[in-house]
């Protein structure tokens, strides 16, 4: 299970990483309205979610570079140790925030940002971040393991 993992977290960065550097490429002239809902848009990511420490400064994006990828670490070695232990939704929730993780990671040391794109919006409507694939990931992955979390408690208590 563990190899049939690592090709899955090979192919969800790499979809990542080519939506990145197409839309990067194409972006140039500015933003491109897909419909009312959609527009792609390219940001240079500084900061970790919703843009949150965006800084120049080197001393900055260095010390969240560590933490990006102490905890990306963290993660890896938690799934690495207990795959055997896990049922099918954990093992995915895993694979898609490692995925999600390393894309934006690369980000950071090719780029020194994360590069963000997707727009969504509808009329006065904005929601409050522009994100990309590598995101989506993370937060699919986040929700899933919550989700399981609440129904390992629900079982727990109807013992």
């Amino acid at each position: 299970m563990l190899l049939l993992s690592i090709i899955i977290i090979s192919i969800l960065v790499s979809i990542d990483y080519f939506s990145k550097s197409y839309l990067k490429s194409i972006l140039l002239d500015g933003p491109m309205s897909i419909n009312d809902f959609l527009t792609f848009q390219l940001i240079k990511n500084k900061g970790i979610a919703f843009s949150i420490l965006n800084s120049d400064s080197m001393l900055i994006n260095i010390l969240l570079l560590i933490i990006i990828l102490a905890i990306t670490y963290f993660i890896a070695s938690h799934f690495y140790r207990n795959i055997n232990n896990m049922i099918m939704m954990e093992k995915l929730s895993f694979i898609l925030i490692i995925s999600g993780a390393i894309g934006n990671l690369l980000d950071r040391f090719i780029y020194g940002y994360v590069i963000d794109f997707i727009f969504i919006s509808y009329k006065s409507f904005y929601f409050p971040a522009i994100f990309n694939v590598a995101d989506i990931y993370i937060t699919i992955g986040a929700v899933i393991l919550i989700i399981l979390l609440f129904k390992k408690d629900e079982s727990y208590n109807k013992i």
